[in-house]
Parts: structure tokens; C-alpha cells; sequence
């Protein structure tokens, strides 16, 4: 009863309620816009529209479209894909921690998409490695976990970068599994390859149109945008040094508690472990803080805030200290993640859970049929009605 209860808290609070966005002037709205446009019209992603998004775009940035398939399909698994998570993470930690760390998930870290998708790797990632020794993942978790995953890669390209070690890590784990049966891992194995058939088949996107968005111009983009406001010295130089030093310390927290639990000999695990890690760190760092803009370093630092949380509730038994001062020390992490994000965090939260209502409404809405689905079209087309007579100017000196 309360796992049930969880699974549908997480995939509520997490995913379905995600507000729901239609057209506004400006120059953010302005290529939101233009993507939903393009969804519209049939347009490849990776060919036609060269972007750092996918075509489930809007499961990032919540601006629907009249073509609803991307948008529905993609709130039900995405928001699936999270209650799956949540049970897993339930059977290492128990009831009381996972609704906890819900909690910390829903008010903090899905204020920043990026940051709700990289501790989605980190509790997959994690989980999996815990139950090395453990029994392994019924099927149906693994294939909504790994749907997820998957989804996240036709979301942002640029989630690519914790997605694929996290689908490593979950395929290789539950392959090493002895309780699984031979067609078992046969079927985890070939579930990859049709899961991305069957996501990238509603935008007309074929195996080689799937590889060409991970690997073509897209992937200059993103590597070029980073590189590019690299340029420019950041007015959060002062944050990386605290990220680093908390992450380093959440890092080492990390290791020996699964070295303790797991039961590793060889320091040669450890080193691995180390450099993993180092990873899943490294890509909040490079996507939050190379720019120094409100809608950015945030993600730094609620991921950093979520994987100070998640170790300690993982990892409590094995860490254990003796003095209870270590404990403070080992909120850390916590604290500097905190801190670095704080600033620019909802603190209008009566304004929040209407925006939040709001979207389970038109969401579960749409689900429920054709009428349903004509009411956000409806909204949709009287908001591009409101904006069409604005005129933007923009004075150049």
C-alpha cells in the first residue's frame, strides 16, 4: 500500500504536475516557440532543427503544442520512470528516508530541470550498484527506469552526458545478477535498442536519424555553447570552489560506503568508483556554472544539495561515525549546495502549487480524452491571439 502510494506521490509531485507553458513574447518564449512550431510541422531533430533539445522537448520546457503524442506520452513515462526509481531507492533506505528525500526532491531540486534529471542518473546509478549483492530489479522497474534514461537523451542532448553512464551502469549491474535467468537478460538487453525505436518513432525518426541528433551538429552545439561562455569571466567564480570541495567530500562519502557495504577488496574498485563519480559531478559543474545567469548555476547546486542527501540516507549504516559532530560535518555537502542555489529559488510557494495544480489538471485532462486534449489547444491558440499584436523593440548602441 505505501509503496503504491509512494510510486504515484513521486510521479505526481515530480513529473505530471510540471507546469504547463503557452506562448509569451520574448526571446526565451521566442525559441520555445519555435520548437513547438517545428514539432508541429514534422521537423527531424538532429537534421531539420540543429539544437541542444529533442523532440520531447516540451517535457523540459512545458510549452505544449497541438500535436499533444510528445507531451502526453512523455509526462506518463517520464513521471512513471520516477515512481520506478523511488521504490527502488524505498527498498534500500525504507519508507520513512524515501519519503524524505521525496520531499527534498519536489520543494528544491525539480525547481531546475537539469538537476531533476541528473539525481534521476544519481538514484539509478546508485541503487543499482547497491544491489550488486541484493536481488535483482523485477522487470517492469528496469524497463521504466531505462525508458527514462532514454527519454532524457530525446529531451536535452546535453543529458546525454549522465544518461549513457547510467544506462551502463544499470544494464551491466543487472546482467551480473545470478537470480536472472538467460531470456531474462536477453530481454534487458534487447530493451535498449527498442526503446529508442519505439521513442524516436513518433517524430519519424529512424535508427540512423537517432544517431546522426546524438552525434551531429547537435553535438557542436552543445559542446561549443559551453566552450563559448567559457570566454567570459563569471561573476560565480566564487561558487566552484565550494562545489569542488563538497563535491570531493560527497564523492568520498560515496565510495567508502559502498566499499563498506559491498565488501570490496581490491583498492582498484575504489579508483573506479572515484572516477565515476568524478563524472556525475562534472556535468551539473559544466552545465550550471558556465554561465552566471539566475536559470543556470542553480542546477549546481541543488544537484549538489540532492547527491549531499541521497549519500548520507544510503549510506548512514555503513558511514556510521562515532562523534556527533561528524554528522554536522557530513551535512556539508548539503549546506554548500544550499547555498550556491538559494538565491535563486521559488520562495512564492502559494504561486507554485497553483502553477503545480494547474498543470496536473490540464495534464490529467488531456490524458483522459479528445476533449480534454481540444481545451489546451484552445488555451494554446488564445494566447498566440493575446501576443500576435505585441511589437518587440530592441535598442542596439
Amino acid at each position: 500500500m505505501l509503496d503504491g502510494l509512494l510510486f504515484l506521490a513521486a510521479a505526481t509531485a515530480l513529473i505530471w504536475s510540471l507546469p504547463i507553458r503557452t506562448p509569451w513574447i520574448g526571446l526565451d518564449p521566442g525559441w520555445v516557440e519555435s520548437l513547438v512550431q517545428a514539432t508541429d510541422a514534422g521537423r527531424l531533430y538532429g537534421s531539420d532543427v540543429v539544437f541542444t533539445f529533442g523532440p520531447y522537448h516540451q517535457l523540459y520546457t512545458g510549452q505544449v503544442s497541438e500535436n499533444l503524442n510528445f507531451f502526453l506520452l512523455g509526462r506518463w513515462l517520464y513521471g512513471l520512470g520516477w515512481g520506478a526509481a523511488m521504490l527502488s531507492l524505498r527498498r534500500q533506505i525504507g519508507h520513512p528516508l524515501s519519503w524524505l528525500m521525496l520531499l527534498v526532491l519536489a520543494f528544491l531540486t525539480s525547481q531546475r530541470l537539469d538537476a531533476l534529471f541528473n539525481s534521476f542518473c544519481l538514484i539509478v546509478s546508485l541503487t543499482a550498484l547497491c544491489r550488486i549483492r541484493q536481488e535483482a530489479l523485477p522487470l517492469i522497474s528496469y524497463l521504466l527506469q531505462l525508458s527514462t534514461l532514454v527519454l532524457g537523451v530525446l529531451i536535452k542532448l546535453s543529458f546525454v552526458a549522465l544518461a549513457a553512464p547510467t544506462i551502463l551502469v544499470l544494464v551491466g549491474t543487472e546482467l551480473t545478477h545470478r537470480q536472472s535467468y538467460g531470456f531474462e537478460k536477453l530481454i534487458k538487453v534487447l530493451a535498449l535498442p527498442l526503446i529508442g525505436i519505439g521513442l524516436m518513432a513518433p517524430a519519424g525518426m529512424g535508427i540512423s536519424d537517432g544517431w546522426h541528433y546524438i552525434t551531429g551538429p547537435n553535438k557542436d552545439i552543445v559542446s561549443g555553447y559551453s566552450e563559448a561562455m567559457a570566454l567570459y569571466r563569471r561573476r560565480n567564480d566564487w561558487q566552484q570552489l565550494p562545489y569542488w570541495l563538497a563535491s570531493g567530500f560527497t564523492i568520498s562519502l560515496l565510495v567508502t560506503g559502498l566499499k563498506r557495504r559491498l565488501q570490496w577488496r581490491s583498492p582498484w574498485w575504489s579508483v573506479l568508483m572515484v572516477g565515476v563519480s568524478a563524472i556525475y559531478f562534472w556535468s551539473p559543474f559544466k552545465a550550471g556554472m558556465v554561465r552566471h545567469d539566475g536559470g543556470h548555476f542553480p542546477m549546481s547546486g541543488l544537484f549538489l544539495l540532492t547527491a549531499g542527501v541521497l549519500t548520507l540516507m544510503l549510506f548512514w549504516r555503513e558511514l556510521n561515525p562515532k562523534r556527533a559532530w561528524l554528522w554536522l560535518v557530513m551535512l556539508l555537502p548539503v549546506v554548500a549546495g544550499y547555498s550556491i542555489s538559494s538565491k535563486k529559488l521559488a520562495s512564492d510557494w502559494g504561486y507554485k502549487l497553483q502553477e503545480r495544480n494547474d498543470g496536473l489538471r490540464g495534464f490529467l485532462g488531456a490524458s483522459e480524452g479528445e476533449e480534454g486534449r481540444q481545451a489546451l489547444r484552445d488555451r494554446r491558440q488564445r494566447d498566440l491571439q493575446r501576443v500576435s499584436g505585441f511589437t518587440e523593440s530592441f535598442n542596439i548602441p
